[in-house]
């Protein structure tokens, strides 16, 4: 049952991935057709770890406000579509408190200040 637990945990991870890479992909496209964008390997690079971070306090520590302001800054300043969207260390801290056994409702309570 331990080993069952860890595929899951292992497939959300892929998951948030998949998305992450899906949005660096639809927004190069966009840049490419002309668009202008602030995606750039460091800004890739930042939100890769607001997303690592978001899941690894999730597992282990409280919702950091300063780290999600920032990430949610990031996402904002990549792309304006995504303005008023939650931010990758939001749902990834959701995604790692639940996978650490809690409930969804649990874990968005701990993001309350």
């Amino acid at each position: 049952m331990k080993h069952m637990k860890y595929l899951i945990v292992e497939h959300e991870r892929e998951f948030i991935y998949m998305a992450v890479a899906a949005v660096i992909f639809i927004s190069v496209a966009q840049a490419v057709e002309g668009s202008s964008s602030g995606w750039s390997n460091e800004n890739i690079d930042a939100l890769v770890d607001c997303t690592d971070q978001g899941y690894d306090d999730g597992q282990n520590n409280q919702f950091d406000h300063n780290k999600f302001r920032q990430c949610e800054a990031l996402s904002e300043s990549i792309d304006s579509n995504l303005e008023g969207e939650k931010s990758t260390y939001y749902e990834a801290f959701i995604n790692g408190c639940i996978d650490a056994g809690n409930t969804r409702d649990i874990c968005e309570g701990a993001t309350d200040s």
